[in-house]
């Protein structure tokens, strides 16, 4: 079928994906773009007298490690001020305030990384750019008396009616920095423009849903600083009126995940996860008996749940259960749900999200709605999952949108498959040298240069660095023909 008639369905992961604040741990936006580039510049750990330094190596941020001998500055910091375990330090009192003490330095410390000095310096300007493009405009800070440097900790919560819609903007950008960043925004008009049929639902462990929605709402209303019509800015919105999309998220479409090995509950009408000790029909007996809030159990009702509710609005928020997550190792078996209906070709599912690992979902759940196993990684990733590079999330506004383009080709070419009876064994025999060359051709800029070029440049670049030969280009040019066996590419065909 075409992709332009199926129906998307996109799933946000929050911190670091689709928001660069992070509310749990009280990270303002500049320690979270500081944390970015630390986790993006690779360098070689360098040992005097037992004690290691850390070097950059790679002249550019990489969202995919450039050499296996290389090791991000965000790594190397994590390992040097390392929580103590309870084995290490039984006593909690210890140790909690030992690993504190552990977790301030560690911050301290990313937070220069792109000082003058310090081992990020060469990357300030992408920091000072990032920073620029989450930031208001002077105009809109100036109209709502934002100021830039206050980083004071708001009160959170879902704004109603009640809520002055000034007084609600100026709680939402106190700092002067947007929570939802453009490129998010740009996914929903770029989708919007090509008629497509659409719905967003925010997924996250964390406890910043409440932000999220009120800033969301702030768009689909019409009143955001940046989508308002005001100073240059276009006017947007998806209230379902003037025959607009309705997006407004409220009760009817937020709620929690609740999982325990037998079975998961999908709890609507409320964010306020019920205690260890109750059961969900104990611990939300009134709402229930009021039908203000629902509870969904097993892989299939909680499915339908959400695809009847996405008719009504296009749009949720979804908790999910970190806990049971955290206690089962942290895989993806035991992540954030999502359900895939294989056989449906009029639906997709895609979850975007920083944490899904290079080799595994690690974060997500990935099932068959019917059968209830889990749908293996391979067939997985860049089709229902995609793992988010949060820079390029930051700096490219069309990031998203041609990710979730990229995610309906490989879906699109999986029903082809299906469709002819081409099994993926004989698809791969037969076109793996080419996909491989087309991967590379389409790949990000960072990720082409450190697979084709970096292998023989780097080494070159540190051999010069030794030698200082009086003709440096000459030097690095012969260096490069004479070594370029370093370099293997697939082949076209």
């Amino acid at each position: 079928m075409e992709t332009t008639k199926r129906k998307l369905v996109i799933h946000m992961d929050v911190n670091l994906t689709c928001i660069m604040q992070d509310v749990a741990n009280q990270y303002t936006i500049e320690i979270t773009i500081s944390k970015i580039l630390a986790s993006q510049c690779w360098g070689n750990i360098i040992y005097k007298d037992s004690v290691p330094s850390w070097k950059l190596a790679h002249p550019t941020v990489s969202f995919l490690q450039p050499a296996p001998e290389l090791t991000s500055y965000d790594e190397f910091i994590k390992n040097l001020y390392k929580n103590k375990l309870p084995n290490e330090e039984p006593d909690e009192t210890k140790r909690q305030l030992y690993n504190n003490e552990q977790k301030t330095m560690y911050l301290k410390v990313i937070s220069e990384f792109t000082q003058p000095g310090k081992p990020g310096y060469k990357f300030k300007s992408l920091f000072d750019k990032m920073i620029r493009l989450l930031s208001l405009p002077k105009p809109i800070c100036e109209e709502y008396n934002l100021v830039p440097e206050d980083e004071k900790k708001e009160e959170i919560g879902v704004g109603g009616d009640d809520e002055d819609e000034k007084e609600l903007i100026k709680r939402i950008f106190a700092s002067g920095k947007m929570m939802l960043i453009p490129s998010f925004f740009r996914l929903i008009q770029e989708l919007k423009k090509n008629k497509r049929e659409f719905a967003i639902i925010f997924r996250t462990f964390g406890e910043e849903l409440d932000k999220v929605i009120d800033e969301f709402n702030l768009f689909c209303r019409g009143n955001h600083p940046l989508f308002n019509g005001k100073h240059g800015t276009p006017r947007i919105r998806f209230d379902g009126k003037s025959k607009s999309k309705d997006m407004l998220i409220d009760y009817n479409n937020f709620g929690y995940m609740a999982r325990v090995p037998s079975e998961s509950s999908f709890v609507v009408g409320t964010l306020k996860r019920h205690p260890v000790s109750e059961s969900i029909e104990e611990a939300h007996s009134g709402g229930i008996e009021e039908g203000v809030i629902v509870v969904h159990q097993d892989f299939p009702s909680i499915y339908v749940a959400i695809q009847e509710r996405l008719y009504k609005a296009a749009s949720m928020a979804i908790s999910d259960d970190y806990r049971y997550w955290n206690q089962n190792g942290e895989t993806g078996e035991y992540g954030k749900l999502l359900l895939i209906d294989e056989n449906d070709y009029q639906i997709q599912h895609i979850f975007f999200d920083d944490f899904i690992d290079i080799d595994n979902p690690r974060i997500v759940d990935v099932r068959d709605v019917v059968t209830g196993e889990s749908i293996p990684f391979k067939r997985s990733i860049n089709k229902y999952i995609f793992r988010v590079d949060s820079y390029r999330a930051i700096v490219e506004q069309d990031y998203f949108y041609k990710s979730v383009l990229a995610c309906e080709e490989n879906r699109s070419e999986e029903i082809y498959r299906i469709e002819n009876g081409i099994t993926e064994e004989k698809e791969e025999q037969v076109d793996v040298q080419v996909s491989e060359w087309e991967k590379l051709q389409s790949s990000p800029t960072d990720e082409y240069l450190a697979r084709v070029i970096m292998p023989v440049l780097l080494p070159a670049l540190q051999v010069l660095d030794i030698e200082r030969p009086q003709n440096p280009v000459s030097f690095l040019a012969h260096y490069v023909l004479k070594h370029q066996d370093r370099v293997v590419l697939p082949s076209r065909s």
